[in-house]
């Protein structure tokens, strides 16, 4: 029974994997546990995992192989013949070896060492491998009518030039009316963008006639890898990813050197999760690196039409080197623009891990676009954000209203002061934590009527799958008298209430729970110093069954 228990336990495990081209740190290492654990199976024992879940760690672990075969061609090949002389306009060649390996299952297009490929939009397809020899360049062309709508069978769409659209609507930039020099369009999966090469962008003549896109636009995309290149020349967001997922930003220069203009973003990520962008450096004249979510924006774009809203999350930012040219602006930041939603939980934001990078500043973008003024009011409202984790690194310059963002357990600064959601009547787990590490309990919202207050409650449960917590992370103040109370109903399993200290873990107060019916229960305490803490519900010292919560209150008052 115990050796079934480890194999199902070991499925799970390779059901949570990540099956990506491009995974966060922790991914990795996930990955690498399981890998062992499946290799020190018998034979009996591997003939017992489903064939399904063995070919899915067989994939990880060519997508983790560098240098995983692929077909080869380079874009000077025949029947391509890209010119490569930094003259010729080689869209049409580099697309048509694009498309080539795309019709036939993919493969890796190089660009060989040396060479100048000049170049209007391009469109990126799935498991199609740019990769830049060294020295290899592909420059903007600067002739504003040779370029082409990707989405429409590459017909001619002349460069629309300027800074902004001329429409009323606030920050309504050009590049939003024109498509990314490299566009990757929804459902491209399987790609990368490697090697040691350089994306020239191009002003243009500047002014009225500049020429402003995106350097390498991703909308709606998974699976994909951007390293050891270097972009420069760009007018407007050098990297822009929007409702993506899955992939990797690695070793990127992104330099705003040749940049005109202000507006000049470095690595945006827009509504997207399970992305890591590590090793960068960045000089941007606008905001750094940035984990964004952003609904209602009245600048619709023609390449990104936010019509699948993804929530932030699982986002591993580290080991970067972020500079900005303006102060004003953040080398890091959240751009908090969602809290307008109807469905808080479509937008909240988690499990970000930010750690071992320079930024030069770091603050936050929070409000809401108003839509009878199409400007956007700065008004400090903000999505739901929990599990933060900002820690290692260094700032030169802290702005206020970074400090000032209410995240639930906020690593590495305050978290938030009062409890949100604390009903559960948003009718999601909005700003409560989860904790099910390494086990295969759940947690989660009850929205049936089981003698709850209200429409809504949370629970615990499959206690006897393993440990399971529910959480809200807060900071408190030493010198105070607390109360946590809260409406509980168990299977008559003893779980309790908690209150943790969040880095060390210490058990800081508790009290076991096992009534049946609903019961309102306090738990008195104090906290030693002040700081962050956790405070909820957990499994304690049951080894099954289930627990309900709701109506969590906490009652503060100075000490005599």
């Amino acid at each position: 029974m115990q050796d079934r228990d480890s194999l199902l336990l070991l499925e799970t495990r390779i059901d949570e994997l990540r099956d990506a081209y491009a995974v966060t740190s922790e991914d990795q290492s996930a990955f690498l546990s399981v890998k062992k654990a499946f290799s020190e199976l018998s034979p009996g024992q591997k003939a017992g995992i489903s064939a399904s879940r063995v070919e899915k760690l067989g994939r990880i672990e060519a997508k983790l192989t560098p240098g995983h075969p692929r077909r080869t061609v380079y874009v000077t090949d025949e029947p391509f013949c890209a010119k490569g002389d930094g003259e010729t306009n080689d869209r049409a060649a580099i697309q048509a070896a694009i498309d080539s390996l795309w019709h036939e299952g993919g493969g890796r297009l190089c660009f060989p060492a040396g060479r100048t490929f000049v170049s209007s939009n391009l469109l990126l397809r799935s498991h199609v491998h740019l990769f830049f020899e060294d020295g290899a360049m592909l420059r903007q062309s600067e002739n504003p009518d040779e370029f082409v709508d990707p989405l429409r069978d590459f017909e001619p769409r002349r460069l629309k030039l300027g800074q902004y659209t001329g429409t009323d609507i606030e920050w309504d930039a050009v590049s939003y009316y024109n498509f990314p020099f490299l566009y990757a369009a929804e459902g491209t999966t399987d790609f990368s963008l490697t090697g040691h090469g350089i994306i020239r962008l191009s002003a243009g003549e500047g002014g009225d006639c500049m020429m402003t896109m995106i350097a390498l636009g991703l909308y709606s995309v998974e699976d994909f890898l951007v390293a050891d290149l270097k972009f420069e020349g760009f007018q407007a967001y050098c990297c822009s990813a929007k409702n993506s997922q899955n992939g990797m930003f690695r070793a990127v220069n992104v330099d705003a050197s040749l940049s005109i203009r202000g507006g000049t973003d470095g690595i945006n990520l827009t509504n997207s999760r399970n992305i890591r962008v590590t090793g960068c450096k960045i000089k941007s004249g606008d905001d750094g690196i940035y984990v964004s979510s952003d609904w209602d924006d009245p600048r619709k774009s023609v390449w990104a039409p936010d019509t699948h809203l993804k929530k932030p999350e699982n986002i591993e930012i580290d080991h970067n080197d972020c500079e900005v040219t303006w102060d004003a602006t953040k080398a890091f930041c959240f751009i908090m623009w969602g809290a307008s939603y109807p469905n808080q939980k479509d937008v909240e934001v988690e499990n970000i891990y930010v750690h071992d990078n320079y930024f030069q500043t770091m603050g936050a973008w929070v409000g809401n676009w108003n839509a009878e003024t199409q400007r956007f009011d700065f008004n400090g409202s903000t999505n739901p954000m929990k599990n933060i984790r900002i820690v290692d690194n260094v700032v030169d310059t802290m702005q206020d209203n970074f400090r000032a963002l209410p995240v639930s357990d906020f690593y590495g600064y305050p978290s938030m002061k009062e409890l949100r959601n604390a009903d559960f009547e948003a009718g999601s787990d909005i700003w409560w934590v989860s904790r099910l590490k390494n086990s295969r309990a759940c947690t989660g919202i009850c929205t049936q009527p089981v003698g709850q207050n209200g429409k809504a409650c949370g629970y615990i449960a499959d206690l006897d799958r393993g440990d399971a917590a529910l959480y809200e992370g807060l900071y408190l103040e030493s010198g105070r008298s607390f109360t946590l109370s809260a409406y509980v109903q168990t299977s008559g399993d003893p779980v309790r209430l908690f209150v943790k200290d969040q880095l060390t873990q210490e058990l800081i107060a508790s009290k076991q729970v096992q009534n049946t019916a609903w019961e309102t229960v306090s738990l008195p305490f104090a906290v030693p110093e002040s700081g962050n803490y956790q405070l909820g519900i957990e499994r304690g010292k049951a080894k099954a069954g289930w627990a309900r919560i709701d109506d969590v209150r906490l009652e503060t008052e100075p000490n005599a």
